[in-house]
């Protein structure tokens, strides 16, 4: 659990903190062990289906990076100080982690992106920038230098760094964080960490859906269901006509049919947020089997109970109402009856391997669980343990 100051808890962070303002918790992780080492950091680097980076550099010359994966004798070629060693969704493929993650529970598990841990030298950084996500950044090794700026102007950008690195930085506060101090900064905040010592350090950021996303949801929802209206100019007049000229009334047609198509998606707002929260990373999407479990296989497997698994990098959430529930996946979607919640709280817990612990399986179920380990979202951890 967290460990929040005095007359502070969860509730009283999401009214006062949560998406306004930051907040320096100091001794907020307290018996947290730390399963990734420097080492252990630097060979998931080395990985193919891993996202690395390494940053190097300073204000007075720029940031550059590198992305993964690298080779092993990289590491041995860097300098002593001024570099950062940045590994994202560390949480997929160090499953020790999850009591980290199960620290934030307060929060929704859907809008969870992923836990980066970063290593830095002396004087590491990625230079002063602005996130629009939530992060909470916990010290698990050394110590790291923070400073934080109340505005600055977020359309100015260094043209010397090879990373969005902010042109104007006036710090308002600086802090630093010791092993087991956290810090919470809120979308929006410019800030700055530098590594005074060799450090360690996590950093849980939350997904936050752009207007594009769910636009671009919008569109792939409209092209799947046939439900897409074409552009018309019934009625095109003569002063229109001027070779290849878009006039101001063909202009005000496409606004329409954009207004349109916004409110045939009203109905489908929960598919859109769905989708796009649970859309995942290419590299991250699992192993589609070579040959799925059958309808009857499944149900002889779940007979002998045997236990499933949800695939580490797989994204879940979902949705009940009067009207239906909605299980999401990896982007796609199953629609169920009224009163599902069980259901998707089994698969939920399927994190961990074990029994489904729902009975009787009805033929909607049976459908979506096939579905499931024919992507590779779900998996029979008894094959895992034997291959």
């Amino acid at each position: 659990m967290i460990h929040w100051p005095d007359g502070l808890d969860s509730t009283g962070f999401l009214d006062s903190y949560w998406q306004k303002r930051p907040l320096l918790v100091r001794g907020a992780i307290r018996g947290l062990d730390n399963p990734v080492s420097p080492d252990d950091l630097a060979g998931l680097a080395c990985e193919a289906d891993v996202e690395s980076r390494i940053v190097s550099g300073g204000e007075a010359s720029g940031w550059t990076v590198r992305h993964g994966p690298f080779a092993e004798d990289e590491f041995s070629t860097l300098p002593d100080s001024d570099w950062i060693l940045l590994v994202q969704d560390v949480d997929k493929f160090v499953p020790d982690l999850a009591p980290a993650l199960g620290l934030f529970s307060f929060l929704p598990s859907w809008r969870l992106e992923d836990l980066m841990v970063s290593y830095s030298s002396p004087g590491g950084s990625v230079g002063p920038h602005v996130d629009n996500y939530d992060v909470f950044l916990i010290q698990m090794e050394g110590r790291r230098r923070w400073q934080l700026a109340s505005e600055t102007d977020e359309t100015a950008w260094r043209d010397d760094c090879e990373i969005r690195v902010l042109k104007s930085f006036e710090p308002s506060s600086s802090l630093w964080l010791d092993p087991g101090d956290m810090l919470y900064i809120p979308p929006g905040t410019p800030h700055y960490g530098r590594g005074e010592v060799p450090c360690l350090s996590f950093s849980v950021g939350f997904r936050a859906p752009s207007d594009g996303d769910l636009l671009s949801q919008a569109a792939r929802l409209l092209t799947e269901s046939g439900d897409e209206t074409f552009y018309s100019d019934a009625g095109l007049a003569d002063a229109e006509v001027d070779d290849s000229r878009i006039s101001a009334a063909a202009v005000e047609r496409a606004r329409r049919l954009l207004t349109d198509a916004a409110e045939k998606s009203d109905a489908r707002v929960t598919q859109l947020l769905g989708r796009a929260v649970t859309g995942n990373k290419p590299w991250l999407l699992p192993e589609q089997p070579e040959f799925p479990t059958s309808r009857a296989g499944l149900e002889e497997r779940l007979s002998a109970a045997e236990r499933l698994r949800l695939h580490e990098g797989s994204r879940l959430a979902w949705h009940a109402s009067e009207t239906g529930t909605l299980i999401f996946v990896d982007g796609e979607s199953w629609s169920l009856p009224a009163g599902e919640q069980h259901f998707c709280r089994s698969i939920e817990g399927l994190r961990t391997a074990g029994p489904l612990r729902i009975s009787p399986l009805e033929s909607h179920h049976l459908d979506i669980l096939c579905d499931l380990l024919a992507r590779g979202a779900l998996t029979w951890a008894d094959d895992e343990t034997t291959s």
